[in-house]
């Protein structure tokens, strides 16, 4: 799995776990069957899964549906919608309300499809509105292309279209394409990082910022012999980042809406992250997923930013095979939270 704490302000990655790991110290002084076990270990440790793991975003890519839903004006965010716990028939399109208890979610808003995950809202909405804005507006968020972040090897990850569906799979764009695709499933795979960028966007009102772990390295040292006025000329910084970028056309009240829901996940009751993520001292918001793979247990996924009344920091924690984004993510994003307010990440600006 992979962790990632990233400056939604500037992209700065303030951390970036990748487990299983691996000690470096092992190229310098480990044994050559130390390191023939390390390169042909299955769990591939040397593999950087912050950047590189791209696999399905499940039920957080529903931030991006939401976006999608608001800015192409397919919905009135506060209008409710019926959740029988299935869309048109009891074995397909269903919410996981319905298949562990048999019921749905009754009436739901916008806000409260976010805050309490129900697929049935998403997959009636999609396909009224169709893919061309949900395509669109993922594109703008960063799916589907590299971060730029200065690591190597950083994974593209997958955004399907009608064009790509029809390139690759050599078929036209189904309305179920479309329902998979508003709840992050289907051919969709994106990176943590990538999730981190797009759920920082939203904290910070709109701007993409470019990740980065690296940014000035420091005044250089001058030689004996040289004058103080030849510093300005050694001293050009070869680490640009880019500064964040407005999403062209990106209305701030769609993000005001998607904020308001985004905490409801944690601070409310029937919130899907509140059992194992709410804490008392500190408002956080953020979207689990749970991610199908058709074979073995699902991904674990949460995204999310602190504190959430005046963001500073994104969260994003991925578990490969690990089940309920809820019961096995959220509990490492709270651990994490409170870490981090022990080291005084929280205080003034």
């Amino acid at each position: 799995g992979a962790v990632v704490v990233m400056d939604v302000h500037n992209g700065a990655i303030l951390a970036a776990a990748s487990a299983p790991g691996s000690d470096p110290n092992l190229f310098s002084g480990g044994s050559d069957e130390q390191i023939a076990a390390l390169l042909s270990d299955s769990a591939h440790p040397l593999f950087d899964r912050t950047s590189q793991m791209a696999i399905p975003p499940g039920s957080v890519f529903k931030t991006v549906t939401a976006v999608a839903l608001l800015q192409s004006q397919a919905v009135d965010p506060y209008e409710a919608f019926e959740c029988r716990g299935y869309l048109n028939r009891p074995d397909s399109l269903r919410c996981q309300i319905f298949v562990r208890e048999g019921r749905g979610h009754g009436d739901v808003t916008l806000l409260d499809a976010l805050a309490q995950s129900c697929n049935v809202y998403f997959f009636h909405h999609a396909a009224r509105m169709g893919p061309d804005p949900l395509v669109h507006w993922a594109g703008q968020l960063g799916f589907g292309r590299v971060t730029g972040v200065d690591l190597p090897g950083e994974a593209a990850g997958n955004l399907p279209s009608p064009r790509s569906m029809r390139q690759r799979q050599g078929r036209d764009w189904r309305t179920g394409d479309t329902q998979m695709l508003a709840i992050g499933q289907g051919k969709l795979e994106a990176t943590p990082l990538q999730v981190a960028r797009m759920i920082a966007a939203v904290a910070n009102g709109g701007r993409l910022v470019t990740p980065h772990v690296a940014a000035g390295l420091g005044l250089p040292q001058l030689a004996g012999d040289q004058p103080v006025a030849a510093l300005a000329e050694i001293s050009e910084d070869p680490i640009r980042v880019p500064p964040p970028r407005p999403i062209p056309g990106l209305k701030p009240g769609t993000l005001e809406v998607i904020r308001q829901g985004l905490k409801r996940v944690v601070a409310d009751h029937q919130g899907t992250a509140h059992g194992t993520v709410y804490l008392d001292a500190i408002e956080i918001a953020g979207k689990t997923g749970t991610a199908e793979t058709g074979s073995g247990a699902d991904h674990a996924w949460l995204a999310g930013y602190v504190p959430a009344d005046r963001p500073r920091l994104a969260i994003v924690v991925a578990l490969e095979h690990a089940g309920s984004g809820a019961e096995a993510a959220g509990p490492v994003v709270r651990r994490l939270v409170l870490k981090m307010a022990q080291l005084g990440y929280f205080g003034r600006r």
